[in-house]
């Protein structure tokens, strides 16, 4: 996505990309160090990017799949990170959290399509879509309060001990 934004001239590519890339090496090096706080400093890095090139004109059809791919590295970056640590984890454990991170996934992909089909919808603003706008804005903040709990509490308790 980042070369759409490229070709439209808003901002420099090496700009851009380079972001993204410091957002995917930060990732990995979390994964490496096995350090929570980074993961979510990493996708954010990246998602910031994305955003940004979204913001100058990019492929908003792409954005629903942006976002499932972007939650679906995070979980399992963290998971990574979770897994770093000696535990014992059953086989039905790893299978449920799969299966979580899938319907989260296509949950997220679906009401990301679904934001775009009534943004496409010839309905002039008012007091009621400002609302929805507002309300929508605050679940998805409490969406991401709600993901990050555990890498953020993780990374709170390691520094208080």
């Amino acid at each position: 996505m980042a070369d759409t934004a490229l070709s439209s001239g808003h901002l420099p590519g090496a700009l851009l990309l380079g972001i993204e890339g410091a957002g995917l090496a930060a990732v990995l090096l979390a994964m490496v160090a096995a350090r929570a706080v980074w993961v979510v400093v990493g996708v954010g890095t990246v998602a910031a990017a994305e955003g940004t090139v979204l913001a100058l004109g990019g492929p908003a059809v792409l954005a629903p799949i942006l976002g499932m791919l972007l939650l679906a590295g995070a979980e399992l970056a963290l998971w990574s990170v979770e897994r770093a640590r000696p535990a014992q984890e059953s086989a039905a454990v790893a299978g449920f959290r799969a299966v979580r991170l899938l319907a989260l996934a296509l949950v997220g992909g679906g009401v990301g399509v679904l934001v775009l089909a009534v943004a496409d919808l010839p309905v002039t603003g008012g007091f009621d879509l400002t609302a929805l706008g507002v309300l929508a804005t605050i679940a998805i903040l409490a969406t991401l309060l709600w993901l990050g709990r555990d890498a953020l509490g993780a990374s709170l308790r390691r520094h208080a001990s």
